[in-house]
């Protein structure tokens, strides 16, 4: 895995601003984060409650598969909404966090990794992720996975290790560009900064 930036060694450090450990998002679109999560769990509720039906009017009935199902379903209405994965790459604003590697993903079981420490607080992530599709052919090979550099303001990097894989539970926001010179030329990147997100519901919100 090739690590370009590391070439390119950063002047100065000097560039980076001073900001509290967690960024302070605008209420709206914290709001607007949490709606999403709650409508995701609405959704994959619904889902749930129609494979329950299918299974409940099949004939013969297959009882464990009944109550693997009813097991599930229950599940995820006692469970709070999954936070949402940010876009990659984000939007402007957006909220999210680092979808870690499962199986299949087509990422190749990576994630984030470590591109750069910059200091106590400061640090450059290569976040992996799978292009939209360029083609709409039915047969059409999948994707190969492909990466963004990110700067992340505002994390404890104490335990970062440059060239390895990290995984951050935070949520994290939008929050500008960040621009800064290296021995071979100026570079800019999203500029991203954690956010809290109050507990989510536990309970099923109601169907809109």
């Amino acid at each position: 895995m090739t690590y370009t930036l590391l070439l390119c060694a950063l002047i100065t450090t000097a560039t980076a601003e001073p900001a509290a450990k967690v960024n302070s998002a605008p209420s709206e679109a914290v709001e607007k984060y949490r709606n999403q999560c709650e409508s995701a769990k609405v959704a994959s509720v619904a889902l749930q409650q129609q494979v329950l039906k299918t299974l409940s009017d099949a004939r013969p009935a297959d009882a464990q598969k009944l109550q693997a199902a009813q097991k599930q379903l229950k599940q995820l209405q006692q469970s709070p909404a999954a936070l949402i994965p940010l876009t990659v790459p984000p939007e402007k604003d957006g909220i999210g966090t680092f979808a870690p590697a499962v199986p299949g993903d087509g990422r190749g079981g990576r994630s984030v990794d470590v591109l750069e420490v910059v200091d106590e607080d400061d640090a450059i992530l290569r976040v992996w992720y799978i292009p939209a599709p360029s083609s709409t052919e039915k047969d059409a090979p999948p994707e190969d996975p492909a990466f963004l550099d990110l700067w992340v303001h505002g994390v404890n990097t104490g335990d970062f290790k440059v060239g390895k894989p990290i995984q951050l539970p935070h949520v994290f926001q939008v929050t500008g560009s960040k621009s800064f010179n290296t021995t071979c030329g100026g570079r800019s990147m999203t500029l991203l900064e954690p956010v809290v997100i109050e507990a989510l519901s536990s309970q099923t919100p109601a169907a809109k």
